[in-house]
């Protein structure tokens, strides 16, 4: 069965399960091989069919089109810069909404957890489930100005990765002529990042996020924010256009 659909079809069965008390259990071991697990089950085949329905038409729902097709690459891509925007404008808008007074500097979205690309033409819930495929969840993290250098100096020595918000050239592996929001970074001041969990828990060598001054989990799917910031673009009648323009880049 397609991988997406058991994703779904979970979601929809934990909603209408009733819950029940367990009193005893056993187990057995069963060996899982391509023989056993090619073998039909006509009646269970009959059960998954309006799930699979339904959850197909979910799947193939139509949320956006984009003028060309977007891939990831380094120091900076279309893709990685249009990520890296919509997890800044929707870091500032939840901020806003929810008042939490943690206005979002800057943004941060790792290449590898951008899995496939957005292809021309139309964009479906398919695509971008198999484009961000991790359960990751939006975080705030408040990081001194001295952190973001340090920051800012790791992303170069590994030739870039998405971001908005900061700029900055790589020269000898190191940044240089780092800016937030335009302006010169100042090692005292407190700036907030938006990221995924992963990273502010350290993954992909992001150990430095670890020591953050302060931190804010929203409990917001980062693949659920993604599909409702397509969808409204959509609903203005806007296509996606990604595009580089010198966020990251090398010096001579």
């Amino acid at each position: 069965m397609n991988k997406y659909l058991l994703i779904l079809l979970s979601i929809m069965l934990v909603s209408c399960v009733t819950v029940f008390e367990t009193t005893s259990y056993s187990a057995t071991n069963h060996i899982i091989d391509p023989a056993t697990d090619s073998i039909n089950d006509p009646s269970f085949n009959k059960i998954l069919i309006p799930y699979e329905e339904q959850m197909g038409n979910k799947l193939n729902e139509i949320i956006a089109w984009s003028d060309t097709a977007l891939t990831s690459y380094r120091p900076e891509s279309p893709l990685s810069n249009l990520l890296s925007d919509m997890l800044l404008n929707y870091g500032i808008e939840f901020s806003e909404k929810t008042r939490l007074n943690k206005h979002p500097d800057f943004s941060l979205m790792n290449h590898g957890g951008i899995r496939s690309f957005i292809p021309r033409g139309n964009v479906t819930v398919k695509n971008m489930y198999e484009l961000i495929p991790f359960e990751n969840e939006l975080v705030y993290l408040k990081l001194s100005g001295s952190q973001v250098e340090n920051l800012a100096h790791h992303l170069a020595s590994r030739g870039g990765e998405g971001v908005s918000g900061i700029s900055f050239g790589i020269s000898n592996n190191k940044a240089i002529n780092i800016k937030v929001n335009g302006k010169s970074i100042n090692r005292e001041n407190m700036y907030w990042l938006v990221t995924n969990d992963y990273l502010a828990n350290g993954g992909d060598g992001m150990e430095i996020l670890i020591h953050a001054e302060e931190r804010f989990n929203s409990d917001q799917k980062l693949r659920d924010l993604y599909i409702k910031e397509l969808k409204e673009m959509k609903n203005r009648g806007e296509s996606i256009t990604g595009k580089t323009d010198g966020r990251i880049y090398y010096v001579e």
